[in-house]
């Protein structure tokens, strides 16, 4: 994976990615080309869907390290090989879930919803939420 590694390393670099970032999805490019033992650039969504399948149903890897493999070979086939057909149908993270499960939403509350804040002349000790708010959630 030589020219390859060092061109997708340029692009992450390019693209202002952190070096944590970067080491992470060169180490995703490397395992891709090491369960194949071919470069990613010769193989197609099948391979990359058969890799990703693997990676659930043998090595059982936690969503969060799913969602990173996903980003990083998206990244590899759209940015570095321009070939973005590839990886069409991998799936999208679809955000920072934050360890919250299907189904569940993070409720922020509205600054509305408390009685008293430094904002409204108050000390932070007198801040209180809504006791109404509370009832409800």
């Amino acid at each position: 994976m030589g020219v390859l590694h060092d061109r997708m390393a340029t692009d992450l670099r390019l693209r202002g990615m952190s070096p944590v970032t970067q080491r992470m999805y060169l180490r995703c490019a490397r395992a891709l080309a090491a369960y194949h033992h071919r470069s990613p650039a010769a193989l197609g969504e099948p391979e990359v869907r058969a890799f990703l399948d693997h990676l659930v149903r043998d090595r059982r890897l936690s969503r969060g390290t799913l969602r990173v493999y996903g980003a990083a070979l998206r990244f590899l086939y759209r940015v570095t090989l321009e070939r973005p057909d590839v990886v069409q149908r991998v799936p999208a993270s679809r955000g920072h879930g934050g360890g919250r499960g299907p189904g569940q939403r993070l409720i922020l509350a509205a600054p509305s919803t408390f009685r008293g804040c430094p904002a409204y002349g108050l000390r932070p000790h007198e801040c209180s939420p809504d006791p109404l708010y509370n009832s409800s959630v």
